[in-house]
């Protein structure tokens, strides 16, 4: 009898263990771990060097606060170091869907489409000097679509406002990264940082374009991703440009990411590599 009372005490244990288990597993879908993961996980096997949960000063506030995840490819040239880095917002919202406002008068010229990207001092200084080469106007990352938007909201909802959180919590995450120092001192002795960085929102949810048609009516087109010209100056230049990406979407975002880096990286050791010189003198005459 004493058995059996210790295998039935076992059982009970057993499915308690089983419903705890559902029920983080439930917790932490909710809480958007999964996406992380995903994404993380994405850019990895796209040969990117990746951090999860990582920490920046917010500029503003002088606060701790935390990006969901850096994705980045970089390359060495003497005494500079290139980098493309992407820092992803991951949020979940499966039963509400995200619009985004989008107008073909929204669309910028090609040098401004360069030139409005968060980048470090060195970064800022070369892709001003390159930003009338059609050759660079033409990757990937620096295109817009034929209708970018210029406004995003979270669908039947009246409250706290998602897509505008994301969107700030990323462009500000960008315009930290593009703050910190653009040299340090190691081994090698005085190495400088010429940064791109792109801020990126990734969501599960599904994402509508809206447009406003001739006849004053609003036509609707699911989309998988597209690109916010947000007029938020957070990145100190005229427009803040952030990719919006779907989790359906995100291995077709990751290869164009991946090219663009390889693009630029390319770019700098080989024919532009006299602008990543120029641009380092005019950073040390400063």
């Amino acid at each position: 009898m004493g058995g059996g009372a210790k295998m039935a005490k076992e059982k009970i244990e057993d499915n308690g263990d089983d419903n705890l288990e559902a029920r983080l597993t439930r917790w932490l879908e909710t809480q958007g771990y999964p996406l992380e993961m995903l994404v993380a996980q994405t850019f990895q096997q796209g040969g990117a060097r990746v951090i999860q949960s990582d920490y920046y000063v917010d500029l503003r506030t002088g606060e701790n606060r935390e990006i969901d995840v850096v994705a980045s490819w970089q390359d060495d040239l003497d005494d500079v170091i290139v980098r493309v880095c992407l820092m992803i917002e991951c949020k979940t919202s499966k039963d509400k869907p995200w619009i985004m406002f989008v107008s073909e008068d929204v669309g910028l010229a090609g040098p401004a489409r360069v030139v409005q990207r968060a980048a470090s001092r060195l970064g800022r200084l070369a892709l001003k000097t390159l930003s009338r080469r059609k050759k660079i106007q033409d990757i990937n990352l620096f295109q817009l679509p034929a209708e970018p938007g210029y406004s995003i909201t979270q669908a039947f909802t009246s409250g706290h406002d998602v897509c505008y959180s994301a969107a700030s919590a990323v462009a500000n995450a960008a315009a930290a990264r593009a703050n910190e120092p653009d040299s340090q001192v190691g081994f090698r002795g005085e190495v400088h940082t010429l940064e791109i960085i792109f801020p990126v929102v990734v969501t599960d949810s599904r994402l509508f374009a809206a447009k406003l048609e001739a006849n004053g009516s609003i036509s609707l087109k699911e989309i998988s991703d597209g690109v916010l010209v947000w007029r938020n100056p957070l990145l100190v230049a005229g427009h803040t440009i952030i990719h919006v990406v779907t989790s359906n979407a995100l291995g077709d975002f990751r290869n164009r990411a991946q090219a663009t880096a390889d693009q630029l990286l390319e770019m700098f050791a080989g024919e532009y590599r006299d602008a990543v010189t120029n641009a380092l003198n005019i950073r040390r005459a400063v």
